[in-house]
């Protein structure tokens, strides 16, 4: 059944109907749910009965000022499916929190690069911007692609990237990143850079070359299990060949040294 919802607006701001709800917003208009079935019965009475209260709507108007005593103004219209309706509107309060959500995650990664780019690390602060990840992570799962885009999902996950006190954390992260590949909803360079930050701090060789150290004034890499393959790995995740990586990070070093 279609379902509506009149509106009307009182020049006197007094509803003779107690049904009629007043808006606190704005106080000459009144709402009241209506069976659209029952209201073509009534078209030509300024107050529905009490018995008509079911409902949804918003959408096409419908306006005859000549129906209805010149003191009411009934403004009805049809929406979409009602059974649709709740979950449209949970859909419009998810995405305006997502909104929100992926703008704090480019702050928090933002403060962390400052922290590192101008050498003024703080243990506290990266701290603070660790358990504020594990809250967000906490209550939405990990920020995929399809909650906060791809700007924020890499954000989120540098965050984790760096909470190398909490392996736990990591590990946790990596299976919620891992099960999000699946419907390929998270950065796969991501993805590759966490399982081996997770297998290097667990003792392990990594998989695709992306953790290095320096030797002796020089970036080389750190174990790589099957490192004969290891660029083929690095490709099927987007990835740069090695000796390119270690390459560029050699002369980032250099730069910094000068």
């Amino acid at each position: 059944m279609t379902l509506y919802k009149s509106t009307v607006l009182l020049d006197n701001k007094v509803h003779p109907d107690p049904n009629w709800s007043r808006s606190p917003e704005k106080p000459r208009k009144y709402t009241r749910k209506v069976n659209i079935l029952e209201l073509s019965r009534k078209q030509t009475s300024p107050v529905f009965p009490r018995n008509i209260h079911k409902s949804f709507c918003i959408g096409v108007y419908f306006l005859n000022r000549s129906l209805y005593p010149s003191k009411y103004v009934y403004r009805l219209g049809l929406v979409h499916n009602p059974s649709n309706y709740q979950s449209e509107v949970m859909q419009k309060t998810k995405e305006t929190q997502f909104k929100e959500l992926k703008k704090e995650l480019i702050e928090l990664k933002d403060k962390d690069q400052e922290m590192i780019r101008d050498g003024r690390y703080s243990f506290d602060e990266h701290v603070k911007l660790t358990k504020r990840i594990k809250e967000i992570i906490n209550q939405y799962g990990f920020p995929t692609i399809s909650m906060v885009g791809k700007d924020g999902s890499q954000a989120a996950w540098l965050l984790v990237q760096h909470a190398d006190e909490n392996l736990t954390f990591q590990k946790r992260v990596l299976k919620l990143m891992l099960e999000a590949d699946k419907k390929n909803d998270v950065n796969k360079d991501n993805l590759a850079y966490l399982i081996d930050r997770v297998r290097v701090n667990s003792g392990k060789p990594q998989i695709y070359g992306t953790q290095y150290k320096e030797e002796n004034g020089k970036i080389v890499s750190k174990p790589i299990e099957d490192e004969k393959n290891v660029d083929k790995r690095r490709k099927s995740v987007g990835l740069q060949p090695l000796s390119v990586y270690i390459s560029e990070a050699n002369e980032s070093l250099l730069e910094k040294s000068k």
